[in-house]
């Protein structure tokens, strides 16, 4: 499959991800319909605005609530905001629940400059998150209204431990402000950026401390 490079740079130094051909992606899934194969739509295979407004959230500043924590990602597709957040985290997992999205990580992993990143095949709606795991990011992980229901529960019992924070990356859509005003009493802040033009926003969830 055509590998096309998404290339950025951190203070001086230039890394990038190798992204798959969208067009070829979607033949393979077109393909696999056809032969009766049932694998989800690949979502997975596009490095969507709010995983850019993630990646500038942490480069600005946002690194220092990640700074030597254990941090995993979950939903993460192509997984920029984990491969940004391992330049300053102790470790992170990186996962997602379709198959082709971890092939496509590990890919990326060979040449990624730090190694304390792994990939992890992780469908949230089933699997448990680690006990260590301290920080979480979502990147438009609420894409779907149907699951925002299973996901409010996820984010209210990973806060409900101490000291654990989110970060969540999101397009400021119509569908999702029922969303994110249940998500209004873990908020302690956001940042507003727009990308591709896309308005997204960027929320720090933490258990608030009652007075």
């Amino acid at each position: 499959m055509i590998q096309i490079k998404y290339e950025f740079q951190v203070d001086s130094t230039k890394y990038y991800l190798a992204i798959p051909s969208l067009q070829e992606i979607q033949i393979s899934y077109e393909e696999s319909k056809k032969l009766g194969n049932d694998k989800p739509f690949p979502y997975w295979g596009k490095i969507w605005p709010s995983a850019k407004a993630m990646k500038n959230f942490l480069l600005e500043g946002g690194h220092a609530l990640i700074k030597n924590k254990q941090v995993m990602e979950i939903g993460s597709g192509l997984g920029l905001p984990s491969f940004i957040a391992s330049l300053f985290a102790a470790t992170v997992i990186v996962s997602d629940y379709h198959v082709d999205a971890i092939h496509q990580l590990e890919i990326n992993l060979k040449h990624w400059p730090t190694k304390n990143i792994q990939a992890k095949l992780f469908n949230w709606q089933n699997d448990c998150i680690d006990d260590h795991i301290e920080i979480l990011l979502l990147s438009d992980l609420n894409y779907d209204a149907a699951s925002h229901e299973s996901l409010i529960h996820l984010i209210s019992l990973f806060l409900s431990k101490p000291n654990n924070t989110i970060l969540l990356s999101t397009p400021d859509r119509i569908a999702g402000a029922n969303f994110i005003e249940n998500l209004s009493i873990y908020i302690q802040s956001s940042k507003q950026y727009e990308i591709d033009d896309t308005n997204c926003f960027v929320y720090i969830l933490q258990k608030k401390v009652a007075l």
